[in-house]
């Protein structure tokens, strides 16, 4: 614990600055608190050495030497640590300690450096070219600890120094680290606002595990009290200052301030100041952190539900005074959160517990029992339905204003609506979609007809010029943009065809009136004021421009999904105006988390495709790369691959998803990935031969003992059923190949066991037959199941349900019952619809106890249908109909619909699965809840369970 320069001060402080941050520890009580150390974090110290080699202070920000200001920060009861680099310089350009590690500890101790709490903070820049294997980065931070435990018996100091990597998670540090230092930093460095301690919260999920007494996972500086200050701007609110310092001190990590305390508000000291939370951050008798009972979003918190975004909720763990809960509502909008107490393993059913809430705050209401709690969002504060109003359009909202108070801005707008404003604004715009279309005219209003799709048009035109006046400050709370594709009209056809030489859609080049300029500068107006834009997914065929792309501060951007295609290429080629150039290279010093590029085809695309994977390497965790067409081996994609190669495996990621990506030949260029760190693999393959050459995809991994617990994929072969069947811990399965034979899967029978979520939608079950008794016999196994995809044989739906009412996990059950899928022969009529099933599931329920215990317990049941097919170049065929989806259901049930059904029975839920899997399961989700009926089903787990009759939901 103690106060680190770097996030407040970077390089622009000296010694008597610092002394005041010390002096003001003593005077808030932080030292009191236990806060015992302060780091000078680079910028100490003179580039060149001495002659003897020491380092030397730098005089104009320590005129009196470094000894006497180290006795000066001693009278406030703090010891000084340390800080350099094993390479040859510090990540500043100062001297480093590689090749001089005890001299840098000598001329430190000489400096008076050291002392109970104090740390060497040793960072990984400038290292030896040759030297970045993980066994020489292990070397290398190996000769400090030998260093510091020989100075440590040179002196018989008792107090040596904490000894604290800072790699940035390199080489996944808590599997080595712990053997040779008391900390590591589990990821890059830190920033103030959600989404960076979001990622950091969501990181620490893999690996707490490490951390125990004297070793501990370091999620770097505190960013408490950075509110309005630093690049980007920090936005952290009250709420998401106290979660993150809970989160930091329970998980066991390094408490270093890292803010300004000149500027400090009684929040902030507040916060810093939590004796209950620090005491169990420093517990001498328990060193394990909390650990996390459940993954994901509430309340579908399984780990289908991964997302960078939205760490996990649910920690629990134990302290010497007791069992510790932290729950936290990672999304944007109030929730009611309920678990049970017994979740956390230190708890004893039927005993008696003394509550106590470590967070003193309105924001959050709880109560012992039950275990709910109404938590605000981490950024807002309550409000009665914020749902609805998230679901309230931009332009509609727009308008509200506009009616409330004629002249809208935001100095001139009343109470009621400033409040409206404030309340509602940030929820909105969190996530705002621009459709750019073709037939965007900007410039003569009578060529916009009053038809539907031309009002859509006029309402992005509104919403882009909103953002560009930023009168009610909405930019601010942008913290993801989209710009994607809209319609485009039968009389355009896009851009390239039928265009008027001189207009502006003239395929030669672009007009300063265009859509395409026109957008590039009002978002090269708005994105300088999204301080909080942090996700990106740029889907339009218009290409950004490198002047666009080069206002993002460095390390902005965390996420970034980016589409090629035919027209993105044809864009590139045109001759754009003056002060426009298209493309994506000018982001400065990128640092993305999760990059996404899709339908990749083309020279220039293959160059930029190089270009991110080569400048994020280091900060990638997520990659997903979507090869639109067939390549051969002399094709321009080995512009992707050699670089990839050239990497030699330091990317290490977390995800990877590959589309066609076999089609060039065989896979040894995917060698060059390091996937021993990936444990999310996606490989979809839309043409024969990258089927065929999966198989030695399999055999890779079969003999490398490659583990996975996510496994999505349609390349379903013998190779494959052999390599699942010799791997472990594999916690998802996703089989999406329709014309999948069943036989083939009692091979796994008895390789289920770990299985949370299973995915085995049957699409052509009159080619493959199947017996529903031998389905369920092979999933009979899965005791651990929480999430199921299965096709339902309806004649035997009884037998189905007797074998899953024995589930005693499963929460989630999607049936695919085949009803959109194109019948062969007269043998084949239409199969009955969703209420026929509901009546059979019902009945089946009233008769038998055991079902009703299990649908007490279910918290969702879909039915998955198949309404598309893969096209030859791997896309969606969206323009393949079902021959039966209205003759059962009626066309508003359709799946990609979100019109409310004809039938009164019941509501259609929109499944958010395209998020999830990259729409790449072809496979559409449509849910239906029972209105009234479903609530008296599910009301009591323990008392009597309500089921509705046929009559009731007819």
């Amino acid at each position: 614990m103690g106060y680190d320069t770097y996030n407040a001060f970077e390089k622009n402080y000296d010694g008597a600055l610092a002394l005041e941050q010390a002096r003001l520890m003593k005077e808030y009580g932080l030292v009191d608190a236990g806060y015992n150390t302060f780091i000078l974090d680079d910028f100490y110290a003179l580039e060149n050495r001495s002659e003897k080699g020491e380092m030397i202070p730098d005089p104009a920000k320590f005129p009196h030497g470094m000894l006497k200001w180290t006795q000066s920060l001693n009278k406030y009861g703090l010891s000084a640590s340390a800080y350099s680099s094993n390479g040859y310089k510090t990540c500043g350009g100062l001297p480093g300690a590689y090749g001089r590690e005890l001299q840098d500890l000598e001329t430190w101790r000489s400096w008076g450096w050291g002392g109970e709490g104090a740390i060497v903070k040793y960072d990984n820049c400038y290292i030896p070219y040759d030297n970045v294997t993980m066994e020489n980065e292990y070397g290398r931070y190996e000769r400090m600890l030998e260093a510091i435990e020989t100075l440590a018996k040179k002196y018989k100091h008792p107090n040596k120094f904490i000894y604290s990597l800072c790699q940035w998670g390199w080489q996944d540090p808590h599997n080595w680290a712990p053997r040779i230092s008391n900390a590591w930093r589990i990821d890059g460095d830190i920033r103030p606002y959600w989404s960076a301690i979001a990622n950091i919260l969501l990181l620490a999920s893999t690996s707490y595990g490490a951390t125990d007494h004297y070793q501990h996972g370091d999620m770097d500086m505190l960013e408490v009290g950075n509110f309005g200050r630093g690049a980007p701007i920090g936005d952290l609110t009250v709420a998401e200052q106290r979660t993150h310092f809970t989160a930091w001190a329970l998980l066991k990590s390094h408490l270093l301030i890292g803010t300004d305390l000149r500027n400090a508000t009684k929040d902030t000291i507040e916060i810093l100041g939590n004796k209950e939370l620090i005491a169990i951050n420093q517990d001498p008798h328990e060193g394990k952190a909390i650990a996390p009972f459940r993954i994901g979003l509430q309340s579908d918190f399984s780990r289908i539900t991964y997302n960078e975004t939205s760490p996990p909720g649910f920690w629990a763990g134990t302290s010497s005074y007791g069992p510790v809960f932290m729950i936290i509502n990672t999304l944007n909008e109030t929730q009611e959160i309920s678990f049970d107490l017994t979740e956390n393993w230190a708890v004893r059913a039927g005993r008696q517990y003394k509550y106590m809430r470590h967070i003193a705050t309105s924001d959050v209401d709880a109560v012992l029992a039950p275990a709910t709690s109404v938590l605000a969002s981490q950024n807002q504060s309550s409000m009665d339905k914020p749902s609805d109003l998230q679901r309230l359009p931009v332009e509609v909202f727009d308008r509200v204003l506009e009616l409330l108070h004629p002249n809208y801005e935001l100095a001139g707008l009343s109470q009621t609506c400033r409040d409206m404003n404030e309340r509602v604004t940030p929820l909105i715009y969190a996530h705002t979609i621009i459709d750019l279309s073709p037939h965007l005219n900007l410039v003569k209003q009578e060529d916009i007809e009053e038809d539907h799709e031309d009002i859509d048009v006029q309402r992005c035109f509104n919403l882009m010029a909103g953002l560009g006046n930023n009168r009610r400050q909405q930019c601010r709370y942008v913290r993801k943009l989209t710009i994607r594709n809209g319609y485009a009209k039968a009389s355009t056809k896009g851009t390239r065809w039928g265009a008027v030489k001189g207009s502006y859609f003239d395929h030669s080049s672009l007009s300063l009136h265009s859509p395409w300029i026109w957008a590039n500068r009002v978002l090269g107006i708005a994105i300088p004021r999204m301080p909080l834009l942090s996700e990106l997914v740029w889907t339009a065929e218009m290409p950004p421009t490198n002047e666009l792309f080069g206002l993002f501060l460095p390390g902005q951007l965390r996420s970034l999904v980016y589409r090629f295609s035919g027209d993105f290429s044809y864009h590139l080629k045109l001759e754009w105006p003056s002060g426009f150039s298209p493309g994506v290279r000018a982001m400065k010093k990128p640092s993305l988390s999760s990059l996404t590029i899709t339908d990749i085809t083309s020279w220039e695309a293959t160059e930029d495709v190089s270009t991110f994977l080569v400048n994020n390497m280091e900060s990638l965790k997520v990659l997903k790369l979507r090869f639109l067409e067939e390549f051969t081996l002399e094709d321009k994609l080995f512009n992707i691959v050699y670089p990839i190669i050239d990497l030699q495996s330091q990317l290490r990621l977390h995800s990877l998803h590959l589309r066609n990506a076999l089609s060039p030949g065989l896979p040894g260029w995917l060698e060059a990935f390091d996937f021993t760190s990936i444990r999310r693999f996606t490989l979809f393959e839309a043409n024969t031969a990258g089927v065929t050459r999966s198989k030695e995809l399999w055999n890779i991994f079969r003999r490398t003992d490659q583990r996975f617990e996510s496994l999505i994929t349609n390349c379903e072969n013998e190779d494959f059923l052999k390599f699942v069947k010799s791997t472990q811990g594999l916690e998802q399965l996703m089989l999406c190949n329709p014309i999948r034979p069943f036989d083939d899967f009692p091979k796994l029978k008895n390789h289920f066991d770990t299985l949370k979520c299973l995915f085995l939608p049957q699409d052509d079950p009159w080619e493959f037959p199947f017996s529903t008794v031998r389905e369920m016999g092979i999933i009979s196994n899965c005791t651990q199941l929480e999430q199921l995809c299965i096709t339902l044989d309806y004649k035997n739906q009884e037998q189905v349900f007797a074998t899953l009412s024995k589930f005693q996990n499963l929460k989630h059950l999607f049936i695919d019952r085949h009803d959109d899928i194109k019948c062969a022969g007269d043998g084949c009529g239409p199969t009955p619809g969703s209420k026929v099933f509901i009546k059979a599931f019902c009945d089946f329920c009233n008769k038998t106890s055991a079902a009703s215990a299990f649908l007490g317990r279910l918290e969702l049941l879909s039915y998955y249908r198949t309404l598309w097919s893969i096209k030859p170049t791997g896309q969606i065929d969206a323009e393949r109909e079902s021959d039966q989806v209205e003759e059962i259901d009626g066309s508003a049930q359709r799946a990609n619909d979100s019109e409310p059904p004809e039938t009164k029975a019941a509501v259609p839920v929109q499944i958010g699965w395209t998020d999830l899997l990259d729409d790449e399961m072809i496979l559409a989700v449509h849910t239906w809840v029972v209105n009234s009926a479903w609530d008296g089903m599910t009301t009591s787990r323990a008392g009597e369970t309500t089921i509705p009759t046929p009559q009731q939901l007819n």
